[in-house]
């Protein structure tokens, strides 16, 4: 079959087959309308298929991240590598790049063992000192972008979400509008600050479970890690009998959902500088949890609420 090229807006996302590529992915098809890119490319650790006009490429998206559960100093090489080679590529097969978005997080505004600052945290708070910087690897990609940006034509901007829905909305949004966002950092969320305490319910009830707020003594508290391994035997026999992906447990970011479960803090964001641009949309507190499980009923990625 003969490949057609396409004219327009084409989007390349690193990172295709996570949760922030997946819903880039599904966006780019749609938003802000099915016209704005001719075209979508994915890339993932597992190729497909090699890719035709590569160098029609317009906007890159960075969401890819590697080294789950090593140390922060592996976690700051590995990391801050895949970027460094991701754009020497595109640099030379894409000549015809707008834009890059690279998408980091809110560890870059404190970690365990370093005050957090002051909520809401805003973008233009200074970097962590030493001896925690050199273990941020959002700090050493934000460092190699700045580098191959000066160097380069293409605009680009630093994307800090919370847990969130809209961040695939807001990253296109950005890459969209570089007169007002090139060089800078926005934090972007689905909302005004919530606090686990509301938003844990809403997440257990979707499971048919009774969920509460935080409570002041923790001693004797099951880690939700911990407990998952030691279940870990009956992970293949659990996955088959609900009909899902073969990969579906082993593929998890388990590190992540500790750190998500057990930061001691409220995660809230100053969201002025993603409204000064333009970004308005917002989601009912707890809203994006549930459509991010539907989407993953819908892949087959989680039961789908029959079964125990």
């Amino acid at each position: 079959m003969e490949f057609k090229k396409t004219t327009g807006n084409v989007a390349l996302v690193f990172g295709a087959s996570g949760i922030s590529g997946w819903a880039l992915m599904r966006e780019c098809l749609n938003y802000p309308s099915a016209k704005t890119f001719g075209r979508v490319i994915g890339l993932s650790r597992r190729r497909l298929a090699a890719i035709a006009d590569i160098a029609a490429v317009t906007h890159v998206y960075f969401v890819a991240y590697t080294g789950h559960g090593t140390a922060p100093e592996n976690l700051v090489e590995v990391n801050s590598a895949i970027v460094d080679n991701a754009l020497m590529a595109v640099n030379v097969l894409c000549p015809n790049i707008n834009f890059v978005s690279l998408q980091t997080g809110g560890k870059g505004y404190g970690m365990v063992g370093h005050e957090w600052p002051p909520a809401p945290w805003k973008e233009t708070l200074p970097r962590m000192p030493e001896p925690y910087a050199s273990k941020i690897f959002y700090y050493a990609q934000h460092d190699v972008v700045t580098r191959h940006a000066a160097a380069s034509s293409w605009k680009w901007a630093e994307i800090r979400p919370s847990f969130l829905d809209l961040v695939a909305r807001f990253h296109i949004h950005v890459s969209l509008h570089p007169e007002d966002t090139n060089g800078r950092a926005f934090n972007v969320g689905d909302g005004g600050p919530v606090s686990w305490q509301m938003k844990w319910p809403l997440v257990c009830n979707y499971f048919g479970l009774e969920g509460v707020g935080p409570q002041e003594q923790t001693t004797g508290q099951a880690y939700c890690i911990d407990w998952l391994m030691a279940q870990k035997d009956s992970w293949p026999a659990w996955v088959a009998a609900h009909g899902l992906q073969p990969n579906a447990m082993d593929d998890v970011q388990w590190d992540i959902l500790a750190t998500t479960l057990a930061t001691p803090i409220r995660i809230d964001y100053d969201l002025t500088a993603s409204r000064e641009i333009g970004f308005y949309e917002t989601l009912e507190p707890g809203k994006g949890y549930i459509l991010a499980f539907d989407r993953l009923r819908e892949a087959n990625f989680l039961p789908d609420g029959r079964g125990n």
